[in-house]
């Protein structure tokens, strides 16, 4: 079992990297908790968390270290102490189109960093897998007692390659799927890539792209992903791109409500919401106790860094820094500090929502719509439905 403990200010936070899942542990489960070290007695809250697999014997001195240092770390705003997760884009293009690769060094610098500091996750970026050092990257990552995660559209995966990412330390690759369209050209490498996942025993998910076209093919989907062998599905709100009228892409109102019946009448997968989907997630969860881990995590959970080795709140939001160090960046960037603060200055669509603070919409959206401060006016609240 990959689990983790760190100490957070007056919180614990468990993480189990095997499925990537985390529970920040605060207030009356927090003394839960303390009770079951001290008394070895299990209540409904530890026996969860055991079979999660956050929590077992042998995590006991770990856990009264932790305990010991609630008081002594501090935290940015409705923040981590650290990141728990660091996004890194591998490659990618300049705004006139150039190809970029990360330089190896920027990345072993930040690893480093990481490391020290406490990050429990890098999620690696490189859509063709054309990065020239992605096994040395994987293997960096892992060695350093990270979960490595590679998201890819599956391009020049082969045998030989899938069999050097696992011998690395990769823990998990998430396939990027076009649609469903068997004669869909675009799908031809993610499936491929699936299948060669499965043939060494890797685990992998698909990350799938809500769009108006494609939401009456999530049973579909769901089926397709099971025969592939995913064990997971993520589903990605759809962001504004050049020459679509995000309008006549985005899912909204009714539509929004139809995506949340199909996902909760889900039960043969697990089915896993992007940040920006906040909303979804509070719709379906009824969750409007916030906690640190609620509603959009970029620059509260994670951070990105990207293929030119600056750092970002998330990848679709391109105010990036100079460069600097990953703590620099946590601790003092006016970027962050404008995405914590939000609640504070969130506009009227959201405001008044009893929802707004375990949610607060995605800030990458608004400010293309509007402005980076505004409610959403397509959320399923927003419309009282």
């Amino acid at each position: 079992m990959k689990s983790k403990i760190r100490a957070e200010k007056n919180a614990i936070l468990l993480y189990n990297g095997d499925d990537t899942q985390t529970v920040y542990v605060a207030g009356k489960e927090l003394d839960l908790l303390k009770k079951w070290l001290t008394h070895n007695s299990d209540v409904a809250f530890t026996l969860r968390l055991k079979r999660a697999g956050l929590l077992d014997d042998s995590m006991r001195d770990s856990l009264m270290d932790a305990i010991i240092d609630l008081d002594r770390v501090s935290a940015p705003l409705r923040s981590l102490t650290v990141p728990e997760s660091l996004h890194i884009e591998l490659t990618g293009k300049t705004n006139r189109g150039k190809k970029l690769a990360l330089p190896y060094s920027r990345y072993s610098e930040v690893l480093t960093e990481a490391e020290t500091v406490g990050v429990l996750q890098i999620d690696l970026e490189d859509e063709q897998l054309s990065y020239p050092h992605l096994i040395e990257a994987v293997e960096e990552a892992y060695g350093r007692g990270m979960t490595v995660a590679l998201h890819s559209k599956g391009t020049l995966l082969d045998i030989r390659m899938v069999e050097k990412l696992v011998k690395a330390g990769l823990d998990r690759l998430q396939v990027f799927l076009y649609s469903i369209d068997d004669f869909d050209s675009r799908n031809k490498a993610a499936i491929g890539a699936m299948s060669l996942a499965g043939h060494v025993k890797l685990p992998f998910g698909i990350n799938w792209v809500l769009r108006q076209d494609n939401l009456e093919d999530f049973p579909t989907l769901i089926t397709a992903a099971c025969s592939f062998g995913a064990d997971n599905v993520t589903l990605l709100r759809y962001q504004p791109c050049s020459g679509e009228a995000y309008a006549d892409v985005a899912l909204s109102g009714s539509r929004l409500l139809k995506l949340a019946e199909l996902i909760k009448s889900t039960k043969r997968i697990t089915i896993r919401l992007d940040s920006a989907f906040s909303m979804l997630a509070n719709y379906i969860n009824k969750q409007a106790e916030p906690t640190i881990l609620s509603g959009c995590g970029a620059g509260r959970r994670f951070v990105t860094m990207d293929a030119s080795g600056n750092f970002c709140p998330c990848r679709h939001m391109r105010f990036t820094s100079d460069g600097g160090t990953l703590m620099d960046y946590w601790l003092n960037s006016p970027q962050l500090a404008d995405f914590r603060a939000i609640e504070e200055h969130i506009g009227t669509d959201c405001r008044e929502c009893k929802y707004m603070p375990s949610c607060r919409g995605c800030r990458a959206i608004t400010t293309y719509l509007t402005r980076f401060e505004d409610g959403e006016k397509d959320c399923i609240f927003a419309k009282g439905l």
